[in-house]
């Protein structure tokens, strides 16, 4: 196998390796992930890609599927801001199907977004390709929990919506890892204001100055 830099992808490796079969030969790309910093985890629908999961299942479904996909306005500089640090790296982390991959990571790629490790969730039917409330939670835990285990030193920036489960599922891994949660940010869908009974249970026990809630046009609450 070999590897080598590419300083348009920086922190990037282009890899390729010889093997056995039809192919012969594979390409890809590596994520360096330095042993210590930043790692921001953020969801991407109605976070980072307007999708408007709230709505009925046929404007997700045209959202996800058919129509192009819109960014959030302003997310990509907000995100830029946090790629000045070098030390920082983004993990993008969705429910949506695996086959959405190329699509996904050429919206992040064209909206100006930090290039990061893609997270998304095994789909092999069509009844599957929207998951359920369940699945969906387990899915991102799962993934949150084995970043962490992949890089034990690094601290975790966590980003979400309030449209869906990332409130509680965000909330979860604070208040059990607080030693590895930087923060939590959400970005208001919903209109319930910081002051919700859903936000007080979703962080119970978590410090306050911890988690942060936005709307579009509101200032952003990191530095």
């Amino acid at each position: 196998m070999a590897v080598q830099p590419d300083p348009r992808l920086a922190p990037w490796l282009r890899f390729h390796a010889r093997v056995a079969g039809p192919a012969q030969r594979i390409e890809g790309r590596v994520l360096l992930v330095p042993a210590s910093g930043l790692s921001v985890i953020s969801d991407i629908d109605d976070t980072v890609k307007i999708t408007e999961v709230r709505n009925q299942q046929q404007v997700v479904l045209l959202n996800t599927f058919v129509r192009a996909f819109k960014a959030v306005p302003g997310m990509a500089e907000r995100y830029q801001n946090l790629a000045r640090n070098p030390q920082t790296r983004f993990h993008y982390l969705s429910s949506s199907p695996i086959q959405l991959l190329p699509a996904l990571a050429g919206f992040l790629r064209d909206a100006g977004f930090p290039l990061g490790s893609m997270h998304l969730r095994e789909s092999t039917t069509w009844r599957t390709l929207i998951p359920g409330s369940g699945e969906s939670r387990a899915h991102k835990l799962a993934a949150i929990a084995r970043l962490m285990e992949d890089f034990p030193l690094r601290r975790f920036l966590l980003i979400g919506d309030s449209g869906e489960l990332d409130p509680e599922i965000y909330g979860e891994v604070a208040r059990t890892r607080p030693e590895r949660v930087e923060g939590v940010v959400i970005r208001d869908v919903t209109g319930e204001g910081r002051d919700a009974a859903r936000y007080a249970r979703a962080f119970a026990g978590v410090a306050s100055e911890r988690w942060h809630i936005f709307r579009d046009g509101g200032a952003w609450p990191l530095n």
